[in-house]
């Protein structure tokens, strides 16, 4: 999730990211490459509802932690 910010992996990481913007690449991340971990997702999912949550990023928050539930409904039952 945070490869954007790393200068040895992106040439364009001279460029500034909110902790908002990071959280909401994050949710991208999570839905393609955990998709098939559904521990992980709704582990980390949760965790960039909340943090986008506290940064006054309600509705975004708020479709990350839709999406935990979901996937949580869908894993556990």
């Amino acid at each position: 999730m945070f490869d954007e910010t790393n200068p040895e992996l992106n040439d364009d990481a001279t460029k500034d990211l909110s902790a908002k913007q990071l959280l909401s690449s994050g949710i991208q991340k999570v839905e393609h490459e955990l998709s098939n971990q559904p521990e992980m997702y709704v582990e980390l999912m949760s965790s960039i509802g909340k943090s986008l949550t506290n940064l006054d990023a309600y509705d975004e928050g708020r479709k990350a932690l839709d999406k935990a539930l979901k996937k949580s409904s869908e894993f556990y039952g």
